[in-house]
């Protein structure tokens, strides 16, 4: 992404690249959306028995959550008692790769705009 505008003087224009830093760190929408894009891949890591856990992922401020009370042992695994982890969460943040970084571009695209300034792929 290029980002693009007239500031006049260096200390302006260090201040304004704070801001716009600032401006998308501090912002829990587009975490918010990444949590929304692996919740509903995550499902589809899910070993099926009965379908709940498959069904059971959502979101919880940034955080991808799941109602199935066992979920985190299927996530992690269980290595005492053999039971092998199954990283449902994480192979459906990285097979999302794409859409994440969509989510990330148009964030820092939208905030760069409030600002002013001009953003372009590329």
């Amino acid at each position: 992404m290029k980002i693009t505008g007239e500031v006049v003087g260096a200390a302006e224009t260090q201040a304004a690249f704070n801001n716009l830093a600032s401006r998308v760190e501090n912002d829990a929408a587009a975490a918010t959306k990444v949590a929304g894009v692996v919740a509903g891949k995550a499902g589809s890591f899910a070993p099926i028995r009965t379908g709940f856990l498959a069904g059971s992922f959502g979101v919880q401020d940034v955080f991808v959550i799941s109602d199935a009370p066992y979920a985190g042992y299927v996530e992690y695994g269980v290595p005492s008692l053999g039971m092998a982890p199954q990283y449902m969460v994480q192979q459906a943040f990285e097979t999302s790769a794409g859409e994440i970084d969509a989510v990330y571009s148009d964030w820092i695209a939208s905030e760069a705009k409030a600002m002013g300034f001009e953003a372009t792929s590329g």
